[in-house]
């Protein structure tokens, strides 16, 4: 399955990380919070993380994609957290477009979907846990690239976007996992 719509855009997560920059902290400091959404120790980034989620409900480019996620659903083995459709065996992936990545594209299309007031699958417990049943699938797996603009921004910015999305609805190994990934990042 391509697409035709896509999450929301990835400009605000962006947004979100320059302005933990520009407070003094490392943008994979930001991350260092055991989860987002559960940050009491930092009410300022607590915050950003609801103005983020918010702006994302509001401005989710949905418009369609509940079709797109229903062919996704009907594809996802929620015991594995696998879509049928898709062929893992292409290892390392090189780029968008290959299965990996459009496994974690449709991870945060669910997540859009479900945060958004606008869609159909707004706040449903389905809908939630089949986003987190692919996130599972993916974080587990951390799936190697060798394509610098994949390991250094895509993937990190798609597993932010997921941590910002679920917040406190992810489950805390889940979460810490996908700092991890984030933490994969070269400082150079």
């Amino acid at each position: 399955m391509t697409a035709k719509c896509s999450p929301p855009p990835l400009l605000v997560l962006v947004a979100v990380a320059c302005l933990a920059t520009a407070r003094g902290a490392a943008v994979v400091a930001a991350a260092e919070v055991p989860v987002i959404g559960r940050m009491e120790a930092d009410p300022e980034l607590n915050q950003i993380s609801l103005r983020f989620t918010r702006t994302l409900a509001i401005h989710s480019n949905i418009s369609g994609c509940e079709g797109d996620a229903k062919v996704a659903l009907s594809h996802l083995d929620r015991s594995t957290g696998q879509f049928s459709d898709l062929n893992y065996s292409f290892t390392p992936y090189a780029h968008i477009g290959q299965p990996q990545s459009d496994h974690l594209t449709r991870c945060n299309l669910l997540a859009s979907l479900w945060i958004s007031p606008l869609s159909m699958y707004y706040q449903s417990s389905d809908m939630k846990s089949a986003g987190l049943a692919c996130t599972q699938w993916y974080v587990n797996n951390n799936p190697p690239s060798t394509n610098w603009f994949m390991t250094q921004l895509w993937i990190p910015i798609n597993i932010g976007q997921l941590l910002f999305i679920y917040g406190d609805q992810m489950p805390q190994m889940l979460a810490t996992k996908a700092i991890q990934i984030m933490k994969q990042v070269d400082e150079k």
